[in-house]
């Protein structure tokens, strides 16, 4: 009789690796999977299986394995696994899932194609958890997106803040140092703001500031900026006013105009006994630039003289810095 000991020492051995594989498997949360084009065929692994909460009797077929991405992103899913399947390209792709049991996991599934003779006959992979990761990387993310807020935006308005400002206002300088167009600053400092806090308090007072906000967003172009400047400071940059310094003031000017008509309409504060009508005016202060601007903080400051020159001309006006002052 043939001696089978080799062969079963074999067997036992390639057994106990096996069941290794499938124990290391299953503690990284690691399972493979198989689809074969003639057949059509998908096999799952153990670990797989456990992914999606479905038990031994489940059979995984091309079109059931779909149901198990979440309902608002299965036809986006569907549609990049099909396109990478036919590529013959590797991928890797991180995708949520709705297990059987009804639990939102996120898996990440990398993919290749088995080439035999030039020919695909099957894609086979791997498919890992990473919930607990992938939601760390969404919290480190909504957290960079609220340090940047609060480093690009006011808190109480959502408008870009001075910093924000400086950065565009840098940016516009050298877009109008390439292509010759000019810019312009609209400094907006609130008329009697002081005694709004005063008398009726801080809580009014920010109320108005978010409905001035607002007024002034409708008074510009989606190119331009408004800024809140600080306390009850606003600029409004606008950008792209054309190649003459003359036009560009003109174009300022009437953007200063609709913000002044933007305030004839009373604000509607709410208090304890209900909404009161508030009357505001803003002193306006305007300067035109160019692409030879080479100190953003001088250029604000002449928006600013500019501002105040309004202010002792009777408030609820604007006025120009320099040559277009008259």
């Amino acid at each position: 009789m043939p001696d089978t000991e080799p062969a079963e020492l074999e067997i036992e051995r390639l057994s106990r690796q096996l069941t290794m594989l499938e124990r290391v498997s299953e503690m990284a949360s690691i399972g493979g999977w198989r689809f074969d084009f003639a057949t059509r065929e998908v096999l799952w692994s153990a670990q797989t299986r456990r992914i999606h909460a479905v038990d031994a009797q489940f059979v995984p077929n091309e079109s059931n394995i779909f149901q198990f991405y979440v309902p608002e992103k299965r036809d986006a899913y569907t549609r990049d696994i099909v396109r990478f399947n036919q590529s013959g390209q590797p991928y890797v792709m991180d995708i949520e899932i709705l297990t059987a049991d009804q639990r939102r996991i996120w898996t990440r599934v990398h993919g290749e194609t088995q080439v035999v003779n030039g020919q695909a006959v099957s894609v086979w992979g791997t498919i890992q958890d990473i919930t607990l990761q992938k939601n760390l990387e969404l919290q480190l993310q909504a957290s960079e997106a609220r340090f940047r807020s609060l480093a690009f935006y006011d808190a109480l308005t959502g408008l870009p803040n001075r910093r924000m400002l400086l950065d565009r206002l840098k940016l516009s300088v050298a877009a109008s140092a390439r292509h010759g167009q000019h810019g312009a600053l609209l400094f907006i400092d609130l008329d009697k703001f002081k005694t709004l806090n005063d008398t009726l308090g801080h809580v009014m007072g920010d109320a108005l500031l978010c409905q001035v906000a607002q007024r002034l967003q409708g008074c510009v172009r989606k190119i331009d900026t408004v800024a809140r400047f600080g306390g009850d400071e606003f600029v409004v940059m606008l950008e792209e006013l054309g190649l003459r310094a003359d036009t560009a003031a003109d174009m300022a000017a009437a953007v200063g105009a609709k913000i002044l008509a933007a305030f004839s309409s009373p604000f509607l504060l709410e208090g304890p006994s209900g909404s009161s009508p508030y009357h505001t005016s803003p002193s306006i202060g305007v300067t035109v630039y160019n692409g030879q601007v080479s100190d953003l903080d001088a250029l604000l400051q002449q928006a600013d003289l500019a501002m105040y020159a309004s202010k002792s001309a009777g408030r609820n006006t604007l006025r120009f810095y320099g040559a277009h002052g008259g």
